[in-house]
Parts: structure tokens; C-alpha cells; sequence
């Protein structure tokens, strides 16, 4: 939440329940903008957490959720294995 965010505001989030699990609100004392918000916006909770960050005007093409699955089974997992030839 930004630091300049009014009482009502403030409010309402206090009175938020959220039922999927834990919920953190990181409240700014000095103004951050626009990256650092981005940057800020999730903080993962281990090692094998992962999220992705995408801008809003963005289409993803219907293979993305798998291409992004593969690419993090071998680019965070695989790269233990020892030495792959590249062909």
C-alpha cells in the first residue's frame, strides 16, 4: 500500500479477509513509484516459490503456462544434472 493512501482506504484493507491463505500488507512510509511497487509487489516464501510479473496489456499465447512450466524444470532443476551436450 503506498504511503499516501487515505484513511478510508487504510480501513478497508484492515477489514480485508482473504481465505486462500496468508496475506501481508506492506504498508510504504516514503514514496516509492512505479518500479519499486513492481518490485515490491511479491516476495517469495521459499526457494521453490516462484512467481512472474506481467504488465497488463500483455496477451499470452495458450501454450504459455506450459512453456513457462518446462522452462523452469530445466532451467531451475535440470541445471544440477551433469554436463548435457549441446548439439
Amino acid at each position: 500500500m503506498e504511503q499516501s493512501a487515505d484513511r478510508k482506504t487504510m480501513e478497508m484493507i484492515d477489514d480485508f479477509r482473504w481465505m486462500r491463505g496468508s496475506l501481508f500488507v506492506h504498508h510504504r512510509i516514503v514514496h516509492g513509484g512505479l518500479l519499486t511497487a513492481v518490485v515490491e509487489s511479491w516476495y517469495p516464501q521459499s526457494n521453490n516459490t516462484y512467481g512472474l510479473l506481467l504488465e497488463d496489456d500483455v496477451e499470452l499465447s495458450p501454450l504459455f503456462y506450459a512453456w513457462a512450466k518446462m522452462a523452469l524444470l530445466r532451467y531451475r532443476y535440470l541445471k544440477t544434472v551433469s554436463n548435457h551436450s549441446s548439439r
